[in-house]
């Protein structure tokens, strides 16, 4: 019995959340942006604007001739908020202070009235729920993605561009690579070259950072270059891509991130560029099929267990010509054997390296010959 009271309660609340309706002023969504929470396709996002008289949405779709760069479509609505839905739309409230449970507004195209129902306002989301005129269109009140148009309050547009989601940010002109929304779909050739700049009708975007996991498991890249405009390369960004064997790190990249290549089994190349100064714990743990790596000659730390479960990794070749420092705490080469290892260092530096805390452990240090 206490069971189904509960399983009635909680079909009752749902209920309830569902129908709610909240008042809300005019003067509070006047300035407000939002993105649309799911994008309209793998090409297309969707953004709402308000001011104290237009309801703007604007689509932006990838255009097919250039896969890194889109298009802008914008849509404009005159609107009020009203208690009430009206039998038809009064223009002579448009633009003046106004409240209520419904946001009217005007489509020109088809000379008519339409309106939403505000389910839900607040400092980050924004629901809407389109009352359908078509009677012979029912709709599942279980399916909240058909009935709500969700979209988040934002500084930023959230995009697509052949598959890959990204963030724009209008301010700062900077942009975020978040990944790929379905890497088998969409990844083509399984290879990603990241761009260093999308084009915005006409604005220019400069990608300057990765989110963190961004391509997490995706078994089917096999071959990644990062522009050197990325200045934030992302944590645990390539984790767990087992069939990814080749990564390039262009100019311009300061380190290598916290865990970037962990658990990439199938690695056998990477290209740090002479930029990066830093190489982050966990890097290239798990990189089974490693064999040789080369540092850049500016890298002046490195941090823990870096080369954890890298059997095959047989030949490191260290440029700076003073030996990077190591983790304080001595982990940097736990889970990693030196002695089957040569360290490669510049000619002349053998020394220092040989006196040098944890690079002494190598068994074979020699000096480069060229």
């Amino acid at each position: 019995m206490k069971n189904i009271f509960v399983i009635i309660l909680s079909i009752f609340l749902f209920s309830f959340s569902v129908n709610a309706q909240i008042v809300v002023y005019s003067n509070q969504l006047a300035g407000t942006k939002w993105n649309r929470t799911t994008p309209l396709s793998f090409e297309e996002t969707c953004t709402l604007e308000l001011t104290s008289r237009l309801f703007i949405k604007k689509f932006y779709r990838m255009l097919h001739h250039d896969k890194y760069s889109i298009k802008i479509s914008t849509i404009t609505y005159e609107y009020y908020l009203s208690d009430k839905i009206p039998s038809e739309f009064d223009f002579s409230k448009v633009g003046k202070s106004s409240s209520g449970k419904y946001l009217i507004y005007y489509n020109e195209k088809r000379k008519e009235m339409d309106y939403y129902t505000i389910r839900q306002f607040d400092a980050t989301t924004f629901i809407l729920f389109y009352e359908m005129k078509n009677k012979d269109k029912v709709l599942d009140p279980h399916d909240t993605n058909s009935l709500y148009v969700r979209v988040t309050n934002r500084n930023s547009i959230n995009v697509r561009l052949n598959g890959m989601c990204c963030t724009l940010n209008e301010t700062t002109k900077n942009a975020v690579m978040n990944g790929y929304v379905e890497y088998g779909i969409t990844l083509k050739d399984g290879v990603v070259e990241t761009p260093s700049r999308f084009n915005v009708n006409s604005t220019i975007y400069t990608v300057t950072s990765i989110a963190d996991s961004a391509f997490v498991n995706c078994t089917a890249l096999s071959s990644v270059t990062i522009p050197g405009s990325v200045q934030k390369p992302g944590m645990y960004v390539f984790r767990g891509c087992k069939n990814l064997v080749s990564a390039t790190l262009q100019e311009g990249i300061p380190y290598v991130d916290t865990g970037m290549f962990v658990d990439c089994e199938k690695l056998t190349s990477v290209s740090i560029p002479e930029s990066a100064t830093h190489i982050w714990s966990v890097a290239f743990s798990g990189c089974k099929s490693l064999a040789s790596l080369t540092l850049p000659s500016k890298l002046a730390k490195i941090e823990g267990t870096v080369f954890r479960n890298c059997p095959s990794l047989k030949t490191i070749t260290c440029l700076a010509t003073t030996p990077p420092e190591l983790r304080a705490d001595g982990t940097t080469f736990n889970g990693f054997d030196r002695s089957q290892c040569t360290l490669v260092v510049p000619k002349g530096c053998a020394t220092k390296y040989r006196a040098a805390t944890g690079w002494k452990e190598f068994k074979e240090i020699v000096e480069q010959t060229l």
